[in-house]
This record gives C-alpha cells, structure tokens and sequence, in this order.
C-alpha cells in the first residue's frame, strides 16, 4: 500500500488464510506464514524498512513500547 495515498500496490494470494504478522526483511523481501503450513518469502521493490526514528511495532526489539531511559 502507498503510504501517501492509501492505493494498494500489489497483492499475493496464499492456499489458505494467513492470521500471522508479516515480517520484513533489510532488503524488503517479506515473510509471512499461511494456514497452509507454508512459509511465503516475497521479494519486493522495497529498499528495507522505513527511514524513520524507528520503523518497527512497539518502538523496541522486545516490542515493549517502553520509552527508554535517560
């Protein structure tokens, strides 16, 4: 999806529902498991994760969402 105008940019079917959080890798490929006991790997034009503070659920590698100390 476009993060500017919302539009999707591509989809990827799997052989059954996916209930899993998609993991993203350093060179953008993203990984995410299905139902079907599957593990996908779909590369992307992605250059990695987003250019920001902290491009990453819960703003920590222990998904907290702790502030850290001063």
């Amino acid at each position: 999806m476009n993060g500017t105008t919302g539009v999707k940019l591509w989809e990827f079917e799997t052989g059954e529902s996916v209930t899993s959080s998609p993991a993203i890798g350093s060179d953008g490929t993203v990984y995410v498991g299905s139902n079907d006991k599957k593990l996908y790997a779909i590369k992307t034009d992605s250059k990695g994760l987003a250019k920001s503070p902290w491009p990453m659920c819960g703003r920590n590698a222990q998904h907290t969402g702790r502030a850290p100390k001063k």
